[in-house]
């Protein structure tokens, strides 16, 4: 249980970032309509899905090729993650 809920609140916390940094990031390959940084949940989902591996490494490129992104800490961001 005790494991469950660290992995909550670490999962919590960096959706709450990947929010605020990657908010305005919504297109891509991987990155659209309902795989994006917009809302809490969404964030939740797409993280979730990052860390069973599925695609992961195509979210950090999308993030770092689009044109709305100023943030230069996404490599940061998906080491931390990851």
């Amino acid at each position: 249980m005790n494991v469950l809920g660290l992995l909550f609140l670490v999962m919590f916390i960096l959706s709450v970032l990947g929010v605020y940094m990657f908010r305005k990031c919504n297109s891509g390959e991987v990155i659209d309509n309902f795989s994006n940084f917009k809302n809490l949940v969404q964030a939740i989902v797409l993280l979730f899905r990052c860390s069973t591996g599925e695609d992961w490494h195509r979210v950090m490129f999308d993030l770092e090729l689009d044109p709305n992104n100023t943030n230069r800490n996404i490599f940061l961001f998906i080491i931390i993650f990851q």
